[in-house]
């Protein structure tokens, strides 16, 4: 009798087990569609949106420039690096308090999916409060800016996460008043629209690249005839602690002259990519300051040595220079030489 019911569970649970494993599977989740890959023109436009946002000071929607773990470094100022996002558009507010009325007109826009290198030029009126050396506050002037301001920004998830603000603040603070010394005018706005070249990795690209790293040898090892051939006719040089520009003969003469002054004078590249015809470089000078250097204002040697950051963007065509920007902190440089 028990051998019967325990026969008949079974059979049950036989049963019960095949309907069950006859039923169909339920169905995957379909697999989310890969994400877009992010593209230099993306990198570019969004270069130009944020110069927009910060010119229109909509700070809500600049936010959005940055990536939460955002650092923002104005370059050999002195200034701590703005870390995070808070503190990023703190450090954007804090300018245009000092500007009320500032803006900045990019002129170049190289960029790559990673990064962007920039030119623009930054206008205003000093009406606020600034930030001196040694963080003293320098009080509104009402005098007028115009100056050139180099800007890198490294690109992750669509957003900037690393920035590099070049700038000269010996041009800055003469121009506002606070300081005497040969600097440029005050430039005006410049072109209303940007150049801007998106990297391709080019055969192109890559050879003009080595061809800045080529002048760059010639440099440190004071080789004034190979950097002469390497200037094309009718070049530009755009020194921006210089008061004008250089053509392709008065370069040569300005490096016989740094050469003369920094007899150890030395280039090295952190980073160098191209664009199209054009080559950004990030990197250091340095060098021991031996004889005097008017044109830097270096009027008897300090026997000291001193060390910069720059960033230079180079335009080559046919293998030569075409045109050169050079941007760095001379202010940053004299005090290191004790000037």
């Amino acid at each position: 009798m028990h051998a019967r019911r325990t026969v008949k569970a079974l059979a049950l649970i036989a049963l019960l087990s095949a309907g069950c494993s006859s039923q169909p599977a339920p169905a995957e989740k379909p697999a989310e569609p890969p994400k877009p890959e992010w593209t230099a023109d993306q990198s570019a436009q969004k270069y130009k949106d944020c110069w927009d946002q910060f010119n229109r000071k909509d700070w809500n929607t600049f936010r959005n420039c940055y990536n939460p773990a955002i650092s923002v470094e104005a370059v050999d100022s002195g200034r701590p690096v703005a870390t995070g996002l808070d503190a990023a558009v703190k450090d954007a507010q804090d300018f245009g308090a000092a500007f009320p009325d500032v803006m900045g007109s990019p002129q170049l826009v190289l960029a790559s999916k990673d990064a962007v290198a920039g030119l623009s030029v930054i206008t205003g009126t000093h009406g606020g409060p600034l930030p001196g050396p040694g963080g003293k506050p320098i009080a509104a002037t009402n005098k007028k800016i115009g100056y050139m301001f180099g800007l890198v920004t490294d690109i992750a998830d669509g957003a900037v996460a690393r920035e590099r603000q070049y700038a000269d603040n010996t041009t800055l603070l003469a121009q506002i008043g606070a300081i005497k010394a040969p600097t440029r005018p005050v430039m005006a706005a410049g072109a209303a629209a940007p150049t801007v070249v998106v990297s391709t990795g080019s055969d192109t690209e890559r050879a003009n690249v080595e061809t800045f790293r080529a002048n760059m040898k010639a440099f440190n090892d004071r080789d004034l005839k190979t950097l002469a051939d390497m200037n094309a006719a009718g070049g530009v040089f755009h020194d921006y602690t210089q008061p004008k520009d250089f053509d392709s003969k008065g370069n040569i003469a300005a490096l016989n002259e740094l050469f003369k002054g920094f007899p150890d004078a030395k280039l090295e590249a952190t980073t160098s990519w191209g664009a199209g015809d054009y080559v950004v470089t990030e990197g250091t000078f340095s060098g021991t300051n031996k004889a005097a250097v008017p044109s830097m204002g270096i009027k008897k040697p300090t026997g000291k040595t001193g060390k910069v950051r720059f960033l230079e963007i180079t335009k080559i065509e046919g293998g030569k220079i075409k045109e050169d920007w050079l941007v760095f902190d001379s202010l940053a440089f004299a005090t290191q030489l004790g000037l």
